[in-house]
């Protein structure tokens, strides 16, 4: 079985300017950031697979990714949402494993209700391949 999140998160880790933005702060697997976290310590990403499939010879997985980008304001929250956007979009093809990523719809700015937290949701559907270097 492909590790989609595993992969997905090595790549989101090459993009240049999602990682000026995040530092160390991507959690993939996750709804929320990990106990400990806060807004003031700078944007956060979390991500989790929401669905996807496997292609006929299993050589190549379909994954429709949720991503959380967090910031302590509305306009950080969207900073980080347009810089995941310009990274994912300008890379794809680039790498031997992910394929292709394609942003479902624009993403919408929200607030989570226990945290008040601010971020901004968002759907990439990625074509990542078995077998390849990254």
């Amino acid at each position: 079985m492909i590790d989609a999140l595993g992969l997905i998160r090595k790549y989101v880790h090459q993009r240049p300017t999602v990682v000026a933005l995040v530092g160390k702060r991507i959690w993939a697997g996750r709804t929320y950031p990990p106990k400990g976290y806060k807004p003031d310590q700078g944007p956060a990403l979390v991500f989790q697979v929401r669905g996807g499939a496997l292609t006929y010879e299993d050589d190549h997985v379909f994954a429709s990714v949720q991503f959380k980008c967090y910031g302590l304001t509305e306009v950080d929250a969207n900073e980080l949402y347009s810089a995941l956007v310009t990274d994912v979009h300008a890379a794809t093809g680039v790498s031997a494993t992910i394929r292709h990523a394609e942003l479902e719809g624009l993403g919408t700015t929200l607030e989570e209700p226990d945290s008040e937290w601010v971020y901004v949701l968002c759907y990439v559907n990625f074509m990542i391949r078995a077998s390849g270097g990254i």
